[in-house]
């Protein structure tokens, strides 16, 4: 996956990428590019693709139990 900065947007501390929340701020980002001498897209991607995991999986759930509500015989 290639970082887009064009999809990276910030509300306050919020930080979105794709217009999904990511679950750190925009200080935790200058944070750690202060302490690791890293880039921060890197730090982006990595919880962008772990917010797109846990938003997979919640998906795939909510199938599985509307499948299983579906599959019930009264």
């Amino acid at each position: 996956m290639i970082f887009n900065r064009n999809l990276l947007k910030f509300n306050n501390e919020e930080v979105y990428y794709n217009d999904i929340k990511l679950p750190i701020t925009r200080q935790n980002i200058q944070d750690y590019t202060l302490q690791t001498n890293m880039s921060s897209e890197g730090l982006i991607l990595f919880y962008y693709k772990k917010e797109l995991q846990c938003i997979r999986d919640k998906q795939l759930e909510q199938l599985l139990n509307d499948r299983e509500g579906s599959d019930k015989v009264d």
